[in-house]
């Protein structure tokens, strides 16, 4: 954390919020950070990636929104909460850094972002909001939730050293245990001609 903090020059002893935004979606809505930043006026709100302006958003001093950056595992780095979407890039910067986390999770077909997130809170790896708070007691609530609740040794348990690896042998256990080990046997087919 004060390698990342020097590097982006931020003060080494205030609170640093992290909102993420990735490339997969519309971003988060301004609005509620600006509420966020008003609610913790001693911490600095930074945010990365996409955000949806709006005509009705107050920024507080303390929120500084850097759109796109080269290197977004600094600023979680830097963190000492992450707000997040449940994109695989954005779990897989967190979950390696060890920050206590906020994931709300962006709108998909196939409700996989809604799916991790819920997974990611029962595992007690984040704190899983359906959408970012709206006032700022929600949002003292939340960040007391979620700073309270945080177990690094959680998140760890849910990093593979090889991802790839991992991956297949639970698709290879996947296939056992729908199908079982031993091959079907093949039957030709009634009627087909060699």
């Amino acid at each position: 954390r004060a390698t990342a903090r020097r590097a982006l020059g931020l003060d080494p002893d205030r609170p640093v919020a992290l909102v993420l935004s990735g490339a997969g979606g519309t971003g988060f809505s301004q609005a509620p950070l600006g509420v966020a930043a008003r609610a913790f006026p001693g911490w600095t709100w930074l945010t990365i990636g996409k955000l949806q302006e709006e005509w009705h958003a107050t920024e507080g001093r303390n929120l500084v929104s850097k759109g796109w950056v080269d290197d977004p595992e600094t600023h979680v780095a830097a963190a000492d909460l992450v707000i997040s979407s449940t994109g695989n890039t954005t779990c897989a910067q967190v979950l390696t850094a060890g920050r206590p986390w906020i994931v709300v999770p962006e709108w998909r077909y196939f409700d996989e972002q809604r799916l991790k997130a819920e997974a990611l809170d029962r595992a007690g790896a984040a704190l899983h909001l359906p959408h970012l708070p709206s006032s700022a007691q929600a949002w003292r609530a939340a960040v007391t939730q979620a700073m309270g609740r945080h177990d690094p040794t959680r998140q760890a348990r849910l990093i593979s050293a090889d991802p790839a690896a991992a991956a297949a042998r639970w698709l290879e256990t996947l296939s056992d245990d729908l199908w079982g080990a031993e091959p079907l046997p093949l039957h030709p087919v009634q009627g087909a001609h060699a």
